[in-house]
């Protein structure tokens, strides 16, 4: 990854100033997604960023409440910039229409002496065309439709470049980790499918079977209601919910 190499060397003295990194670019050979998968992106149309938050020695972080608040906050300011509401299926996917926009990629990791937070996003900004079997699209088609139009009414606002959107978007997720209890309140909100009936992949038997979506618990785990009527709890990993076509990209 290249964040740990230039923290490793030093980069904008994060290592004395104990403030977090961001690197960011428009394209990258291997990027990925959940659970490993490829993240498909053309050249230059799309934002591609990794945020290094330094962790303190010896203090106990919310995991599950600084997961959800950092994802509330993309939602909430890519909600602003296309106006209209944006999602987040469980985990960490960001989602429009039922169609993934972006997705966030957690994990602690030990650079030299410093232990750091790093968090990866990717956001489908510009691109037009994806492949049918991924079902993503982009702010550009979320805003303004796939014959060019708005679809939303008296929007006349451009998106601007993909390099304009980092600034607000970093500068909106230093707040969320300052404060990270203020986001995490709105995710609900912002929940997809939250109060439906979704299909779920039952990943050890490989069985998909429905329940009801009733939230994201304290420990990270959805919380559903089965056929039966019975109330259940799973860690990501141990199910993956199923998008509308029953895709689990």
């Amino acid at each position: 990854m290249e964040i740990q190499r230039f923290i490793a060397l030093g980069a904008m003295g994060l290592e004395k100033q104990n403030v977090p990194l961001l690197l960011y670019t428009h394209y990258q050979t291997k990027g990925v997604g959940q659970r490993g998968s490829d993240w498909v992106s053309e050249f230059g149309m799309n934002l591609l960023m990794t945020v290094a938050f330094p962790l303190q020695k010896n203090k106990e972080y919310p995991w599950v409440e600084i997961n959800k608040s950092l994802a509330t906050s993309v939602a909430i300011q890519l909600s602003e910039l296309i106006e209209s509401h944006v999602e987040i299926k469980w985990p960490n996917d960001i989602i429009y229409n039922h169609l993934k926009l972006g997705g966030l990629l957690l994990e602690t990791m030990l650079i030299g002496q410093k232990k750091y937070l790093l968090m990866g996003l990717g956001i489908n900004v510009m691109q037009r065309d994806f492949p049918v079997s991924i079902m993503a699209t982009s702010l550009w088609l979320a805003k303004y439709g796939a014959d060019g139009s708005s679809t939303v009414l008296g929007s006349n606002a451009g998106l601007g470049s993909v390099d304009s959107l980092v600034a607000p978007l970093f500068e909106k997720l230093l707040i969320t980790w300052n404060n990270p209890v203020q986001d995490s309140i709105s995710y609900d909100q912002h929940l997809y499918r939250k109060g439906h009936w979704v299909e779920l992949l039952d990943v050890k038997l490989d069985r998909v079977f429905q329940a009801k979506l009733l939230e994201v618990n304290a420990m990270g785990q959805i919380t559903v209601q089965l056929e039966t009527g019975e109330m259940a709890a799973y860690h990501h990993g141990e199910v993956r919910m199923l998008y509308r076509n029953k895709s689990n990209n």
